[in-house]
């Protein structure tokens, strides 16, 4: 039953080995191509490459993706195998990163620029005197007076 063959490449070596394949159709290659368009290495051609290194994706037998390999970005790419140099295509975004801040940004990639809002009046019951930043200071971090200090009537003499 000529129907029942599976043609292909039956060479195990070779980078586009078929192991489904039942008789050797010719088509066997030695070097590997990348077929995915979405690879920036489409159809470039290494010599040397075994069907092993390609399901490997061992260098240079695999596809290659760009993209964004920093997981903090918002573009973060995780198919990239070859990531931007020094993030230069990546997207942050820059707010702060501390919950207990006033203004907190939940969906910040990159801390920066806390506000911590407390009462700052000595003589307020309720004043607050632990720093409001890390020590020593940073210039990213700001304590500011957010009203909240009370002073009770004081009782008649």
């Amino acid at each position: 039953c000529v129907a029942c063959l599976y043609p292909g490449c039956t060479n195990s070596t070779a980078p586009n080995f078929d192991p489904n394949a039942i008789f050797d159709d010719g088509t066997c290659r030695s070097d590997f191509i990348c077929t995915d368009e979405e690879a920036i290495n489409t159809k470039a051609s290494y010599d040397g490459c075994t069907y092993q290194m390609v399901q490997a994706r061992q260098e240079p037998c695999r596809c290659l993706y760009s993209g964004c390999g920093n997981e903090s970005a918002t573009n973060f790419n995780e198919d990239s195998n070859t990531p931007c140099i020094d993030d230069v295509c990546c997207t942050f975004i820059v707010g702060c990163t501390d919950p207990t801040a006033n203004n907190y940004e939940s969906r910040a990639t990159l801390g920066g620029g806390c506000r911590y809002g407390r009462c700052m009046d000595p003589g307020a019951p309720n004043y607050n005197p632990k720093r409001c930043c890390s020590d020593p200071p940073n210039d990213s971090c700001v304590c500011f007076d957010d009203g909240s200090c009370f002073n009770p009537p004081k009782p008649p003499p």
